[in-house]
C-alpha cells in the first residue's frame, strides 16, 4: 500500500463528527478525488472496531504502514487523545482506494466520539 494523496489530514483541535446517541448522521461523507463520487465512511463501526484497531477491511499490513503514516506508536493513540482505528473505503464506480484514520474516544461507560482525523488515496 502506498499513500498517494491526502485529502484529510490530522488536527488536534477537531471537534468530533459522531458522539455516541447523536441523532446526526453516524456517516461521515466525501467525495472521490478521481470520480466525484459520493464515498461515505460508517462512524459507528469504528466504535465496533475500537478494541481491534482497524476494521475487517484493512489487513494487518496496510494497517501497519498506516500506523507509521499517520505516526501512531505502540500504545495506538490518535492525534485527538481517543484510540486509532483504520479502515480502507473503495469507490464504486471507478475502484480508487483509500485508507481512514479515526480517533475513537470513550468518553464516559459506553459513550464514545469519533473524529475523523485522516482521510487518504492509497494505491497497491
Amino acid at each position: 500500500m502506498t499513500i498517494v494523496q491526502e485529502l484529510k489530514k490530522p488536527n488536534i483541535n477537531k471537534k468530533p463528527d459522531f458522539t455516541t446517541g447523536s441523532i446526526l448522521n453516524n456517516c461521515f461523507k466525501f467525495n472521490c478525488i478521481k470520480c466525484e463520487s459520493e464515498l461515505e465512511l460508517n462512524l459507528e463501526n469504528q466504535i465496533k472496531n475500537l478494541w481491534l484497531g482497524k476494521t475487517e477491511n484493512i489487513n494487518v499490513e496496510e494497517e501497519i504502514e498506516a500506523k507509521t503514516f499517520y505516526r501512531i506508536g505502540q500504545f495506538r493513540k490518535a492525534t485527538d487523545g481517543g484510540l486509532a482505528v483504520f479502515d480502507k473505503i473503495k469507490c464504486e464506480k471507478c475502484k480508487a482506494e483509500y485508507v481512514t484514520y479515526c480517533g475513537v474516544n470513550e468518553f464516559s461507560n459506553s459513550a464514545y466520539n469519533v473524529i475523523v482525523q485522516g482521510i487518504a488515496l492509497i494505491e497497491e
